[in-house]
């Protein structure tokens, strides 16, 4: 089961090793809350660090390809990808603006405010 806002898996009766649910779970609360990417990117940087967050333009190739609008955060050795809900505002960092997620605004759903 997940949550119904953020869509984080939820720790299940019996779950072997729950502290990784739990954990993951956390990363994603700190990324949405206060949501703020280092830039609006095809790919991420070449050396990532743990903590790193992106959001994914339309067009993602290498290690962001198939997740295009989706928010990419760097858990300690890989990225994890979800999608924002509505309504979600980001800082990008590189360009020092705010961008509202509105997922119905094609073709541009990460639009600046």
């Amino acid at each position: 089961m997940t949550t119904p806002i953020l869509q984080l898996d939820e720790w299940e009766q019996g779950e072997a090793q729950p502290w990784v649910t739990v954990n993951t779970a956390l990363r994603w609360l700190e990324c949405f809350a206060q949501l703020s990417a280092l830039s609006l990117a095809t790919a991420p940087a070449g050396s990532p660090n743990d903590g790193d967050c992106y959001i994914v333009d339309d067009s993602p190739t290498g290690d962001f390809a198939g997740h295009a609008q989706e928010v990419a955060l760097y858990m300690g050795t890989a990225w994890a990808f979800k999608t924002a809900p509505p309504g979600a505002i980001a800082w990008i960092q590189d360009e020092s603006a705010h961008r509202v997620y509105r997922p119905d605004n094609s073709p541009v759903a990460w639009e600046l405010l």
